[in-house]
Protein backbone atom coordinates (compact mmCIF):
# COMPACT_ATOMS: atom_id res chain seq x y z
CA UNK A 1 0.00 0.00 0.00
CA UNK A 2 1.13 3.66 -0.69
CA UNK A 3 2.58 4.60 2.76
CA UNK A 4 1.25 8.64 2.21
CA UNK A 5 -2.13 6.64 2.87
CA UNK A 6 -0.82 4.11 5.76
CA UNK A 7 0.15 7.45 7.78
CA UNK A 8 -3.41 9.32 6.85
CA UNK A 9 -5.45 5.83 8.13
CA UNK A 10 -3.01 6.35 11.16
CA UNK A 11 -3.22 9.36 11.81
CA UNK A 12 -7.25 9.07 11.36
CA UNK A 13 -7.09 6.26 14.48
CA UNK A 14 -5.68 8.38 16.61
CA UNK A 15 -7.83 11.25 15.89
CA UNK A 16 -11.13 8.71 16.39
CA UNK A 17 -9.62 6.93 19.50
CA UNK A 18 -9.34 9.83 21.25
CA UNK A 19 -12.57 11.68 20.29
CA UNK A 20 -15.04 12.50 21.98
CA UNK A 21 -18.11 10.94 19.24
CA UNK A 22 -21.42 10.10 19.06
CA UNK A 23 -23.67 7.00 17.94
CA UNK A 24 -24.90 7.38 14.18
CA UNK A 25 -25.99 5.51 11.63
CA UNK A 26 -22.48 4.00 10.68
CA UNK A 27 -21.21 2.90 14.50
CA UNK A 28 -24.35 2.08 15.44
CA UNK A 29 -24.65 1.08 18.87
CA UNK A 30 -21.18 2.41 19.84
CA UNK A 31 -18.99 5.55 18.95
CA UNK A 32 -16.73 4.12 16.84
CA UNK A 33 -16.67 1.67 13.95
CA UNK A 34 -14.33 -0.95 12.28
CA UNK A 35 -15.24 -2.82 9.39
CA UNK A 36 -13.51 -5.54 7.13
CA UNK A 37 -15.40 -6.67 3.79
CA UNK A 38 -14.47 -8.78 1.60
CA UNK A 39 -16.13 -8.37 -1.99
CA UNK A 40 -15.97 -11.03 -4.64
CA UNK A 41 -16.44 -10.17 -7.81
CA UNK A 42 -15.02 -13.09 -9.77
CA UNK A 43 -14.02 -16.41 -8.08
CA UNK A 44 -10.48 -15.87 -8.95
CA UNK A 45 -10.57 -12.26 -7.24
CA UNK A 46 -11.56 -10.26 -4.60
CA UNK A 47 -11.55 -6.93 -3.06
CA UNK A 48 -10.56 -6.08 0.19
CA UNK A 49 -11.34 -3.09 2.29
CA UNK A 50 -11.16 -1.48 5.96
CA UNK A 51 -13.69 1.09 7.27
CA UNK A 52 -13.28 3.26 10.17
CA UNK A 53 -16.15 5.54 10.95
CA UNK A 54 -17.30 8.11 13.81
CA UNK A 55 -19.74 10.16 14.76
CA UNK A 56 -19.42 13.83 14.70
CA UNK A 57 -22.86 14.30 16.28
CA UNK A 58 -26.49 12.19 16.62
CA UNK A 59 -26.75 12.86 12.82
CA UNK A 60 -23.31 12.98 11.50
CA UNK A 61 -20.36 10.85 10.84
CA UNK A 62 -17.32 10.49 8.89
CA UNK A 63 -16.01 7.50 7.17
CA UNK A 64 -12.56 6.62 5.55
CA UNK A 65 -12.22 3.23 3.61
CA UNK A 66 -9.21 1.69 2.19
CA UNK A 67 -9.62 -0.88 -0.54
CA UNK A 68 -7.06 -3.25 -1.49
CA UNK A 69 -5.91 -3.65 -5.20
CA UNK A 70 -2.91 -5.75 -5.00
CA UNK A 71 -3.21 -7.71 -8.08
CA UNK A 72 -2.59 -5.48 -11.07
CA UNK A 73 -3.60 -7.75 -13.74
CA UNK A 74 -6.90 -7.53 -12.94
CA UNK A 75 -9.07 -4.99 -15.15
CA UNK A 76 -11.15 -2.71 -12.78
CA UNK A 77 -13.22 -0.81 -14.97
CA UNK A 78 -16.58 -1.10 -13.12
CA UNK A 79 -14.68 1.32 -10.69
CA UNK A 80 -13.81 4.06 -12.91
CA UNK A 81 -16.22 6.03 -14.58
CA UNK A 82 -13.82 7.44 -16.38
CA UNK A 83 -9.91 6.70 -17.35
CA UNK A 84 -8.29 8.03 -20.32
CA UNK A 85 -9.89 6.60 -23.41
CA UNK A 86 -7.02 6.24 -25.89
CA UNK A 87 -6.85 4.67 -29.19
CA UNK A 88 -5.38 1.51 -30.14
CA UNK A 89 -3.17 1.73 -33.99
CA UNK A 90 -4.37 -0.61 -36.11
CA UNK A 91 -2.68 -2.12 -39.12
CA UNK A 92 -3.40 -1.50 -42.95
CA UNK A 93 -6.29 -4.02 -43.11
CA UNK A 94 -8.17 -2.18 -39.84
CA UNK A 95 -8.92 -5.91 -38.53
CA UNK A 96 -8.68 -7.10 -34.73
CA UNK A 97 -10.21 -5.32 -31.96
CA UNK A 98 -9.18 -2.76 -29.31
CA UNK A 99 -9.42 -3.49 -25.78
CA UNK A 100 -9.56 -0.58 -23.05
CA UNK A 101 -8.57 -1.37 -19.74
CA UNK A 102 -8.41 0.06 -16.37
CA UNK A 103 -6.21 -1.57 -14.01
CA UNK A 104 -5.60 -0.05 -10.19
CA UNK A 105 -2.20 0.40 -8.42
CA UNK A 106 -2.16 1.01 -4.89
CA UNK A 107 -5.18 0.76 -2.68
CA UNK A 108 -8.73 3.25 -3.31
CA UNK A 109 -8.93 5.37 -0.86
CA UNK A 110 -13.16 6.78 0.23
CA UNK A 111 -13.60 9.92 2.88
CA UNK A 112 -17.42 9.79 2.73
CA UNK A 113 -19.39 12.09 4.86
CA UNK A 114 -22.99 10.44 6.51
CA UNK A 115 -25.95 12.49 7.54
CA UNK A 116 -29.78 11.35 8.59
CA UNK A 117 -32.22 14.00 8.47
CA UNK A 118 -34.77 14.40 11.09
CA UNK A 119 -37.75 14.17 8.80
CA UNK A 120 -40.05 10.62 9.85
CA UNK A 121 -38.89 9.47 6.61
CA UNK A 122 -35.63 9.06 7.51
CA UNK A 123 -36.08 8.21 11.27
CA UNK A 124 -38.90 6.12 12.32
CA UNK A 125 -39.15 3.02 14.65
CA UNK A 126 -38.30 0.39 12.53
CA UNK A 127 -35.69 1.85 9.86
CA UNK A 128 -32.64 4.60 10.26
CA UNK A 129 -31.80 5.97 6.40
CA UNK A 130 -28.94 8.38 5.63
CA UNK A 131 -27.32 10.54 3.32
CA UNK A 132 -23.83 10.21 1.98
CA UNK A 133 -21.36 12.07 0.04
CA UNK A 134 -18.13 11.29 -0.53
CA UNK A 135 -14.65 11.19 -2.53
CA UNK A 136 -12.78 8.13 -4.07
CA UNK A 137 -9.86 8.25 -5.68
CA UNK A 138 -8.48 5.87 -7.78
CA UNK A 139 -4.83 5.01 -9.51
CA UNK A 140 -3.59 3.05 -11.69
CA UNK A 141 -2.86 2.75 -15.55
CA UNK A 142 -5.00 2.49 -18.37
CA UNK A 143 -3.88 0.28 -20.83
CA UNK A 144 -4.80 -0.13 -24.88
CA UNK A 145 -4.17 -3.39 -26.65
CA UNK A 146 -5.10 -3.98 -30.17
CA UNK A 147 -3.38 -7.18 -31.66
CA UNK A 148 0.78 -7.50 -30.28
CA UNK A 149 0.79 -3.04 -29.79
CA UNK A 150 -0.16 -1.80 -26.15
CA UNK A 151 0.18 1.46 -24.74
CA UNK A 152 -0.23 2.63 -21.14
CA UNK A 153 -1.27 5.65 -19.76
CA UNK A 154 -1.16 6.67 -15.95
CA UNK A 155 -4.10 7.98 -14.23
CA UNK A 156 -4.84 9.45 -10.90
CA UNK A 157 -8.71 10.45 -10.68
CA UNK A 158 -10.86 11.59 -7.74
CA UNK A 159 -14.51 10.89 -8.22
CA UNK A 160 -17.41 12.47 -6.62
CA UNK A 161 -19.90 9.97 -4.78
CA UNK A 162 -23.70 10.96 -3.75
CA UNK A 163 -25.72 7.67 -2.29
CA UNK A 164 -28.58 6.58 0.52
CA UNK A 165 -28.46 4.08 2.90
CA UNK A 166 -31.11 2.32 5.07
CA UNK A 167 -31.22 -0.25 7.84
CA UNK A 168 -33.65 -1.65 10.19
CA UNK A 169 -33.63 -1.26 13.82
CA UNK A 170 -34.30 -4.41 15.33
CA UNK A 171 -32.73 -6.02 18.00
CA UNK A 172 -30.58 -9.29 16.94
CA UNK A 173 -30.05 -8.98 13.53
CA UNK A 174 -30.55 -5.91 10.71
CA UNK A 175 -30.84 -6.05 6.96
CA UNK A 176 -29.66 -3.28 5.09
CA UNK A 177 -29.05 -1.43 1.79
CA UNK A 178 -26.87 1.05 -0.03
CA UNK A 179 -26.44 2.91 -3.53
CA UNK A 180 -24.02 5.50 -4.59
CA UNK A 181 -23.81 7.17 -7.34
CA UNK A 182 -19.98 7.99 -8.68
CA UNK A 183 -19.33 10.98 -11.54
CA UNK A 184 -16.16 12.48 -12.96
CA UNK A 185 -18.07 15.75 -13.52
CA UNK A 186 -15.43 17.26 -16.17
CA UNK A 187 -16.18 14.13 -18.65
CA UNK A 188 -19.69 13.98 -17.81
CA UNK A 189 -19.15 10.01 -16.65
CA UNK A 190 -21.24 7.97 -14.40
CA UNK A 191 -20.77 4.92 -12.36
CA UNK A 192 -22.93 2.98 -9.61
CA UNK A 193 -22.95 0.91 -7.13
CA UNK A 194 -25.62 -1.09 -4.36
CA UNK A 195 -25.33 -3.46 -1.91
CA UNK A 196 -27.93 -5.25 -0.15
CA UNK A 197 -27.52 -8.01 2.97
CA UNK A 198 -28.32 -8.74 6.31
CA UNK A 199 -26.17 -8.00 9.51
CA UNK A 200 -25.89 -10.34 12.57
CA UNK A 201 -24.66 -9.82 16.09
CA UNK A 202 -22.02 -12.36 17.32
CA UNK A 203 -21.51 -11.56 20.42
CA UNK A 204 -22.07 -7.85 22.15
CA UNK A 205 -20.91 -5.21 19.80
CA UNK A 206 -19.10 -7.78 17.44
CA UNK A 207 -21.17 -8.05 14.17
CA UNK A 208 -20.60 -10.24 10.88
CA UNK A 209 -22.18 -9.27 7.57
CA UNK A 210 -23.53 -10.92 4.63
CA UNK A 211 -24.60 -9.65 1.52
CA UNK A 212 -24.39 -9.12 -2.26
CA UNK A 213 -23.14 -6.28 -4.37
CA UNK A 214 -23.28 -4.91 -7.58
CA UNK A 215 -20.82 -2.46 -9.05
CA UNK A 216 -20.79 -0.70 -12.46
CA UNK A 217 -20.21 2.13 -15.18
CA UNK A 218 -19.89 2.81 -18.77
CA UNK A 219 -17.19 0.42 -18.93
CA UNK A 220 -17.89 -2.55 -17.69
CA UNK A 221 -20.11 -3.89 -14.42
CA UNK A 222 -19.52 -6.75 -11.84
CA UNK A 223 -20.80 -8.25 -8.81
CA UNK A 224 -21.03 -10.91 -6.27
CA UNK A 225 -21.10 -11.85 -2.56
CA UNK A 226 -19.68 -9.99 0.96
CA UNK A 227 -18.74 -10.99 3.77
CA UNK A 228 -17.62 -8.75 6.45
CA UNK A 229 -16.38 -8.26 10.49
CA UNK A 230 -17.85 -5.23 12.17
CA UNK A 231 -17.04 -3.95 15.17
CA UNK A 232 -18.84 -1.15 17.22
CA UNK A 233 -17.79 0.46 20.22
Amino acid sequence: MNKKLILLLAFALIIISSSTSYATFTTGTGKHTFKLETFKPDPKYDLQSFLVGFGINRQSSINLRLTDTDDSSQALNYLAPYYYQMKGSKDNTSTGTTDNNFYAVGPILEVMYQYIPTHPLFVNPDSLNALQIGLRNLRGDSKVSYEDDTASEHVNRTYLMIGLLSRSRWENYNVFSNMNLTTDLAHNSWGFDGQVGIEVIIKGNFKAEIGYKYMGTTSGSASGATIALKVDY
